[in-house]
């Protein structure tokens, strides 16, 4: 695969505690369902936005069990996952 694309890992929170809650713990009025692109989300101000995990097979509905924190493009996810890149690099430099 590596010859033809660039291989990329999926969306990670990395502390799924801190980032994801599952969707009766979240206010409707602070979610977007609807949004299909970073324009929409960013429009729409809300802060909640369907994550899925994925998992094992389910035959009649899918994996929409979660919400992530994705406030103003996932500032909050984003800057977390930039202080463990930095711990890393120190650990390894």
């Amino acid at each position: 695969m590596g010859e033809f694309a660039d291989i990329k890992r999926g969306m990670t929170t990395s502390e799924n505690a801190q980032f994801l809650r599952f969707w009766p713990e979240v206010s409707d009025k602070l979610t977007c369902r609807i949004a299909s692109n970073q324009d929409d989300a960013t429009e729409s101000r809300a802060k909640w936005f369907p994550y899925s995990k994925g998992g094992g097979y389910r035959k009649w509905f899918g994996y929409s069990e979660y919400y992530i924190n994705w406030e103003e493009s996932g500032r909050d996810v984003i800057a977390f996952a930039k202080t463990l890149n930095y711990h890393q690099l120190k650990l390894v430099g």
